[in-house]
């Protein structure tokens, strides 16, 4: 399985983010609080399922409010 995109609506911090995943590797850098770890979350949530409501850090919900989750693409 290969993740092509990441269209993310609202998740934590993240907020109206696209993401195109090329071919080969992709290594994703920055610094501090950029937003990383919030990255790998939302990916094992659209993989796996987002956490039910009763556990609301585990969800990452909007921070600034609004639509929570996104849509991730593979093949």
């Amino acid at each position: 399985m290969k993740i092509q995109r990441l269209e993310i609506s609202g998740f934590g911090r993240l907020r109206n983010v696209e993401m195109e995943l090329g071919d080969g590797v992709t290594v994703l850098y920055g610094r501090n609080e950029a937003g990383k770890s919030t990255l790998l979350h939302f990916m094992r949530s659209m993989l796996f399922g987002i956490p039910a409501r009763n556990n609301p850090l585990e969800r990452y919900e909007p921070a600034e409010g609004g639509v929570h989750g996104g849509v991730l693409t593979a093949s």
